[in-house]
């Protein structure tokens, strides 16, 4: 049976008092939800990644690192060495097995759950169903976002958590842990490059081939320089991660709103549900 809207009006008109009780109902259900919910914060990080070819100083400790997290393979090398870089440093930075040790490392699991970790022993807490890699990584994923403004280049990294310092000092300090990881692999590649070429120096006897393979020492001792040097190596904070104070959901009075038409779409819904089968009754009747 069709029902106009002249019809609806007088219908809802009708049941003003159902529609009223299962709206207030339905609002009521949603602002005690929106009051007794969890508060997630919000923090955010914004960085620009230090770029340097791949033959210099940052290229060899991010391939490195890319090899040693099993990355190198899965990412295309592109035709600017730059862009590989930066493509592996982020990647690295939100991996599995970098984000698994940097959690085990820093006692972070008790932030991801509470009743299942010891954080005074920094173990898994006895006779619990201990989550498995995957489980792990999904609440990471599902919480933890990386964009890059391609304008730009600046990068946003964000963690929401019921827990602000947690996710503030998670920023912080993964992109230190990562600067540090590459720094230390680019400090181990440059030396290794110094001796070698020392070495061939030292071989040689062509004034031509020394003149080159100087130039390329001279090169790689002013590439370890930087790396002993410069702390921001792979990615450079530019506004760093402060404790959010305003949750970032659920917002209470989005909840309230939703709830009000919900209710309101339900309760019409219900009264044309039975409006329609007494007149199908009294029409068969």
């Amino acid at each position: 049976m069709d029902t106009s809207f002249k019809e609806l009006f007088l219908i809802a008109k009708e049941n003003i008092a159902t529609i009223f009780k299962i709206t207030i109902t339905t609002s009521v259900i949603g602002v005690i939800y929106a009051l007794l919910a969890t508060p997630v914060y919000k923090s955010e990080l914004f960085m620009i990644s230090t770029d340097e070819k791949s033959d210099g100083i940052l290229g060899g400790g991010i391939q490195g690192l890319a090899s040693q997290f099993g990355l190198g393979g899965n990412l295309d090398m592109s035709n600017s060495s730059d862009i590989y870089n930066k493509r592996v440093a982020i990647k690295i930075l939100s991996s599995r097995e970098f984000t698994l040790d940097f959690l085990y490392k820093k006692n972070y699991m008790g932030f991801l759950y509470p009743e299942k970790w010891n954080p005074e022993k920094a173990i898994w807490k006895k006779e619990v169903d201990i989550p498995n890699h995957e489980a792990i990584m999904k609440t990471m994923n599902e919480t933890r976002t990386i964009f890059e403004d391609l304008k730009s280049g600046v990068i946003q990294y964000s963690l929401e958590s019921p827990y602000p310092e947690f996710a503030t000092d998670f920023l912080n300090s993964s992109v230190k842990e990562i600067n540090l990881k590459v720094r230390e692999m680019s400090q181990e590649d440059g030396k290794k490059k110094i001796a070698y070429l020392e070495q061939e120096i030292n071989k040689t006897n062509l004034i031509q081939a020394q003149a080159v393979l100087t130039a390329l020492l001279k090169d790689e001792k002013q590439n370890l320089m930087i790396a002993n040097t410069r702390d921001d190596f792979v990615f450079k904070v530019i506004d760093k991660a402060i404790v959010p104070k305003q949750k970032f959901k659920p917002s209470r009075r989005v909840i309230a709103i939703s709830s009000f038409f919900f209710g309101l779409l339900i309760s019409i819904s219900y009264i044309i549900f039975i409006n329609t089968r007494i007149n199908s009754a009294q029409e068969n009747g």
